[in-house]
């Protein structure tokens, strides 16, 4: 409630020119300059002008004073009140007019009888008790009997009926008779918190015992003063907003903190019940041999000024508490969605004289015992281990579909997830900070990989970036059952996946490449086709590669490169989203994978999806996450009949003959010299695919010929396999 000024009367100044008083206007100027400050009161123009013209000047102003009446009956009448002239002369003609309105929603209440223009509500004014008239000081008499509150009068004095000056002036009415408390002088509770009101005798929790003769709604207090809500207006909607009630200083008033509370500094303003709370801590109980509790009661929720209008009346009480300090805490860890037993979760206290730190067991149990007897400590759980756990690509096209508005995320807990680099919002970075986990580039982020909320918490329709909800540290009072459970929750994992099934869908997506032989040193360059490829939203998989160097990734319908992949011990780690789905015709080349071979390899042999160090899976939409397989399918073109060119060539010790089967079948191998003579023959049965074998020119020289061969010879060799026959030559050296 605004306190209106109270005014001071203040002398006034005219000039009268009759060639004496000159001296004395710059005297008194200058004397009462010292004391009236600028503009304390109104000069009309047309004073100024009057001066000019008649030889006169007017200025004049209003005193009142602020007034007070006390109704004993709730409501009062027959107040009276008065406003002084100043600086006005004896000759002047003085007219008041005044009228009385509510300042709440202006009602008029009383207006005088020459008052204009008439208002439409109101009553007019007794013209024989009320003074207005050739006075210096004008006084009224309320008619009506009006109610508690604040009310406001603005006077008119008209001066000679051409100058007129106005001033406000305020009056109350107030109840000065106290509230009757009705109270037990002795109450016996087992909580761990005492409400000033449950000393009340009221039976019933909208009712109460303690009454007052005006007011309905009746207030309690451990103290002489009320929350200061004037003050500070938006950190108090803040705080109801985070913990459902107020947190005060009981000696002033002003705003506190949740941690002042825990340590009886404190007291909180519970709304619902009109009452003030107090926490039962070890310092209260101690407190409690040395000094009495009192408890006030109100019967208006009004902040004292230097007056006391016999708003409150107090009794002093006791309680009994079966409380006991001692020096345990525990309680449980486990996950916020599962409900499942988080293990090794730390848990840190810290009180005034030392920290400790534990960390939960199997089932997510943890327990301190306090030696240095504090009544509140501080504690903390988070864990910092398993930070790949749930975090998959999907919880990556969950974030950025949130940042572009596609698809909100509206869980409190699920955007505390979200918030990968520690900096109390959601942003690219956060997706950043993901994929490098996903990727294997980094081991973790800046946040905690889990962070635990004191259990019951909640946080539904609020942002909890706001006034530093997730702050881990929490205040707790020390008291006998001190036990608090953590709702754990997984940073990085949107969909709350790390300790719950989720199912996958039957649908199966397939990556198609072709199989080919390569050798040590030959560039491969590898199109990854799709198969089933409709409504994908992004996918992940870890590609082992054996035998091969990885150059480069080049995409095509896919619009990825080297940011989406990571090389970690001979696997690829891929990671890819899209914000909006995408569908491609089967046997669409999605991406190209290009490598070197390290020695002569297939890609059959090579290329396989393994679970580890993620899982490989795609996505459709937001939900459905659906199974991937690698298909590698022959290539007929790669298998049909053909003899090789032996090599080295020309030799002179060993060479190697290969061919290739389009299947397992016997074959014929024969070396003719020039003269179409037979020099050796080969016979077997072949493998599907390439065949060789080494031809050592002694077996030539030494057992086929009988005589020497001259350098250099030209030789041949056919192959016969089936209906196939093929021939190459080769040479020989001395």
């Amino acid at each position: 409630m605004q306190v209106p000024h109270k005014s001071k009367y203040r002398p006034m100044l005219y000039l009268k020119k009759d060639g004496h008083s000159y001296f004395l206007l710059v005297f008194s100027f200058i004397f009462f300059s010292l004391f009236i400050p600028i503009n304390a009161y109104p000069v009309s123009p047309y004073a100024n002008n009057h001066s000019a013209e008649k030889g006169n000047s007017i200025t004049a102003s209003i005193s009142t004073r602020f007034r007070v009446f006390e109704a004993e009956n709730c409501q009062l009448s027959g107040m009276k009140l008065r406003a002084k002239a100043e600086s006005c002369q004896s000759s002047d003609k003085l007219i008041w007019k005044y009228i009385i309105v509510n300042p709440g929603d202006d009602e008029v209440i009383q207006y005088s009888y020459n008052y204009t223009p008439k208002p439409q509500s109101g009553s007019i004014g007794d013209n024989s008790l009320d003074k207005l008239n050739q006075v210096f000081e004008a006084n009224l008499i309320v008619l009506d009997e009006l109610p508690l509150g604040e009310y406001k009068i603005s006077w008119t004095l008209t001066i000679n009926d051409e100058y007129s000056v106005s001033k406000d002036q305020y009056f109350d009415i107030v109840d000065n008779t106290a509230p009757v408390p009705e109270l037990y002088q002795s109450i016996n509770t087992n909580n761990q918190s005492i409400q000033a009101r449950d000393f009340d005798k009221g039976e019933c929790d909208d009712c109460t015992a303690s009454n007052d003769n005006c007011s309905d709604n009746i207030y309690f207090t451990f103290s002489d003063k009320l929350p200061d809500f004037e003050n500070n207006s938006s950190r108090w909607e803040k705080q109801f907003s985070k913990y459902g009630k107020y947190f005060f200083d009981p000696n002033t008033g002003a705003i506190s903190t949740e941690s002042a509370y825990f340590n009886s500094l404190a007291d909180a303003w519970i709304p619902e019940r009109n009452t003030t709370e107090r926490l039962i801590s070890c310092e209260v109980l101690n407190d409690m041999k040395n000094e009495d509790l009192k408890v006030y009661v109100w019967d208006e929720f009004k902040i004292n000024d230097h007056k006391n209008y016999n708003n409150f009346s107090y009794e002093t009480v006791y309680f009994n508490s079966n409380i006991e300090c001692n020096s345990k805490i525990e309680g449980y860890a486990k996950d916020i969605n599962s409900k499942r037993p988080i293990k090794d979760m730390s848990i840190t206290i810290t009180t005034y004289e030392e920290s400790q730190s534990t960390k939960t067991d199997t089932n997510g149990y943890f327990n301190f015992n306090i030696t240095d007897g504090a009544n509140t400590v501080s504690i903390e759980a988070i864990k910092d281990t398993d930070w790949i756990k749930g975090i998959t690509t999907l919880d990556i096209v969950l974030l950025q579909r949130h940042l572009l508005g596609i698809k909100k995320i509206n869980s409190p807990y699920k955007l505390m997830a979200g918030d990968a680099n520690n900096d109390d919002k959601i942003t690219a970075s956060d997706i950043l900070a993901l994929r490098k986990l996903i990727l294997g580039s980094k081991k973790s982020f800046k946040n905690h990989s889990w962070v635990g909320l004191p259990a019951g918490m909640n946080l539904q329709g609020m942002n909890p970036f706001d006034d530093n909800l997730l702050n881990n540290t929490f205040a707790l009072s020390f008291l006998s059952s001190n036990n608090i459970d953590f709702d754990a929750i997984k940073i990085g994992d949107i969909n709350q996946s790390a300790n719950a099934f989720v199912p996958r869908d039957d649908d199966t997506i397939s990556l198609v490449i072709t199989d080919k032989t390569y050798r040590q040193g030959e560039f491969i360059e590898v199109p990854v086709l799709g198969r089933d490829f409709r409504s994908i939203s992004g996918g992940q998989f870890a590609l082992k590669t054996e035998g091969l160097s990885y150059i480069s990734t080049i995409g095509n319908v896919l619009p990825i490169d080297d940011n989406n992949i990571n090389i970690v011990d001979d696997k690829i780690i891929f990671s890819w989203n899209s914000p909006r789905d995408l569908s491609f015709e089967d046997e669409t080349v999605l991406f190209t994978l290009n490598f070197r071979a390290k020695k002569e390899i297939r890609l059959r042999e090579s290329l396989s999806l393994v679970g580890n160090p993620i899982s490989s899976e795609f996505y459709r939409g937001t939900k459905n996450i659906l199974n991937l397989k690698l298909s590698i399918r022959e290539n007929d073109a790669e298998y049909a009949f053909n003899l090789l060119q032996n090599t080295p060539n020309p030799f002179k010790d060993i060479t190697q003959i290969e061919f290739i089967l389009p299947k397992a079948d016997e074959f014929k191998l024969c070396v003719f010299d020039i003269t179409g003579k037979q020099l050796i023959k080969i016979a077997g049965k072949g493998y599907k695919g390439k065949n060789s074998f080494y031809l050592d020119s002694k077996i030539l020289n030494h057992k086929n010929v009988n005589t020497r061969l001259d350098t250099p010879h030209m030789l041949f060799y056919r192959l016969t396999s089936g209906n196939n026959t093929a021939v190459k030559r080769m040479m020989i050296m001395q």
